[in-house]
């Protein structure tokens, strides 16, 4: 019989230590209890980032507290950031910037998605919430998202590849802003390169111009204009030339079934070659997508942008002379 309760009470302290843990709650309280106001004092420094939240409801505390999370990363980024760099760029520096920001603060949310409310309180119509973030997961996830971005950053940097410097200094800002988040939660940035004083010095010592023969093939005006301020910014002289060494760039487009009235859907792909003096294909690049609208002309406005985007992202596999 002894045998028996033992192996019960085994049973139940297994089921205890394996139980996912639920946060803390205190109803109809007599106080505010100090973690609203201080929630690091109440936490593990060393392994927990925390953030605290209050509303008319748990729900919003809760989330409330989350933003406070969130909020961290900013603030203290704003307060001091690394991420130091000038260039006098062009429109497709500008864009590269802004699609770092968005690839950091995505990063960032997908690291939050580890945090939990680990205390709940609720005094005089008001309710309260405790997050906390195992510092860590969010070093590890951070890592991952580093280790992904620079290795890209360095392969284009060993090519030194002109067309992709757009692409090299998102990189390089997604890179920085990771660094600085990785920052607040260990107290120490990972060193890279190429620096921002490397990228620069190759960017302003790159030859004036490289002549670049251009053959276009039914190629819709806003992506010609588009391709040519590219590789003009990337310092190509362009002509026109339809034999020989070449880039050729074109757009095809197909239209798919559609079992809608009034709505139809096309399939898109811009693709370049670019072309040695002897017809050989050095290098290329192709980028797809599918679109639906009320016409043609309105389903290829909707795939431009991603087409554009996806055509910036690929350059450097054209292999282009620098």
């Amino acid at each position: 019989m002894r045998q028996i309760i033992c192996a019960l009470l085994l049973l139940s302290t297994g089921c205890a230590l394996f139980k996912p843990k639920s946060p803390q709650t205190s109803d109809h309280a007599a106080e505010v209890p100090a973690w609203a106001y201080a929630p690091m004092e109440e936490c593990m420094e060393e392994r927990q980032l925390c953030a605290s939240g209050e509303g008319k409801t748990g729900t919003i505390a809760e989330a409330n507290a989350m933003k406070s999370l969130a909020a961290i990363f900013e603030t203290k980024i704003e307060a001091s950031t690394s991420s130091t760099m000038t260039v006098s760029g062009h429109q497709s520096l500008a864009q590269a910037t802004e699609l770092a920001q968005t690839t950091v603060r995505d990063e960032v949310k997908q690291t939050l998605e580890a945090a939990q409310v680990i205390k709940k309180h609720r005094y005089q119509n008001m309710s309260y919430a405790l997050a906390s973030l195992d510092k860590e997961k969010a070093s590890a996830n951070l890592k991952a998202a580093l280790d992904k971005v620079q290795a890209e950053l360095s392969a284009l940097w060993e090519r030194r590849d002109r067309t992709a410097w757009a692409r090299m200094w998102e990189l390089f800002q997604v890179r920085e802003g990771l660094n600085d988040r990785y920052n607040i939660i260990n107290a120490g940035r990972i060193p890279f390169s190429p620096t921002a004083s490397e990228l620069q010095k190759w960017y302003q010592s790159r030859k004036a111009e490289v002549p670049l023969a251009l053959e276009i093939l039914n190629l819709p005006s806003e992506y010609e204009a588009h391709l040519k301020a590219r590789l003009t910014n990337s310092g190509y002289r362009l002509f026109s030339l339809n034999t020989g060494a070449r880039l050729q760039a074109q757009m095809t487009s197909k239209q798919e079934h559609m079992n809608v009235a009034g709505f139809e859907k096309w399939f898109f792909n811009l693709s370049m070659t670019n072309i040695s003096k002897a017809g050989a294909k050095i290098g290329g690049l192709s980028v797809s997508t599918t679109a639906t609208g009320r016409s043609k002309v309105d389903c290829e406005m909707k795939a431009r942008a991603v087409l554009i985007k996806e055509m910036e992202e690929k350059l450097h596999e054209l292999n282009l002379q620098d």
